[in-house]
């Protein structure tokens, strides 16, 4: 029998600040709480379900970088087509 824990995924945006190193924190996005195993599947879910809902209520609109870990399932070709179809700007 597999055990899962139960995780609090949190999308924080930032926008970057055009000012030698400068950035502005724009508060906490959408919380989810999942009682599954974090693969890449799901963490791709999670993007499509909570990223575009998170960017809208921190009124970014396009003005943000998504930052991540280098966690595998971050780093998947799943994780990087979503970013890529969505347009969306990662942190190297």
């Amino acid at each position: 029998m597999k055990s899962t824990i139960r995780i609090v995924f949190y999308l924080l945006l930032s926008i970057e600040v055009v000012q030698l190193w400068s950035g502005a924190y724009s508060g906490v996005g959408v919380m989810t709480v999942i009682d599954e195993i974090m693969t890449k599947e799901v963490y791709v879910r999670l993007l499509k379900e909570n990223l575009d809902k998170s960017v809208k209520k921190a009124e970014l609109r396009r003005r943000y970088i998504f930052q991540q870990d280098q966690d595998p399932k971050h780093t998947s070709n799943l994780a990087k087509d979503y970013f890529e179809k969505k347009k969306v700007n990662v942190l190297p």
